[in-house]
């Protein structure tokens, strides 16, 4: 697993945008893998997750997520998903009590800005893991119940926060 993030990521390749611009950051992420872009295409499941196909190799899964000006990329030859967010000033327990469990709740109450976002990122993370979208992980995934995902979050230097959902143990 290797996580790329490009800042101003959108003069990377100026004359690009939308999936093609998103397409191309992921091939040069694939280079920096060290898989020769050359020998790479990215295709994407019936969810439109997209996954990087190395002609002579295996399939790598990708997940990407962008905020303002950065883009972040994960590859992995496991099941990822990748999200970043940047904090903004909004009504964390308003969106919390429409899109977080009781517990999940619970805990941005007691946690406040901090821990909306470390659920919030974590919660996207999960939903491109498991390709569903946010809208099915929102509606009713409590991200603290899970047991066969692992989730790492951090703080990027410019300040945003970042969870990473990758497969987890198995439990008995």
């Amino acid at each position: 697993m290797k996580i790329f993030y490009y800042e101003n990521y959108k003069d990377i390749f100026p004359e690009l945008q939308g999936s093609q611009l998103t397409d191309a950051l992921i091939v040069k992420a694939a280079g920096e893998f060290g898989i020769d872009d050359e020998d790479v295409h990215v295709i994407r499941d019936h969810r439109n997750k997209p996954y990087l196909a190395p002609r002579s190799r295996y399939r790598l899964s990708v997940s990407v997520s962008h905020c303002m000006n950065t883009f972040a990329c994960i590859i992995s030859h496991s099941n990822c998903g990748i999200d970043i967010q940047n904090p903004k000033k909004t009504d964390i327990g308003k969106i919390a009590g429409r899109f977080f469990s009781i517990g999940e709740q619970k805990l941005v109450d007691e946690g406040g800005t901090d821990t909306f976002y470390r659920l919030w990122t974590m919660k996207e993370a999960y939903a491109k893991f498991t390709g569903r979208g946010i809208g099915e992980v929102l509606a009713g995934t409590d991200v603290t119940q899970l047991q066969n995902v692992l989730f790492t979050e951090y703080r990027l230097d410019n300040g945003m926060y970042c969870a990473i959902c990758m497969p987890g143990e198995e439990t008995k």
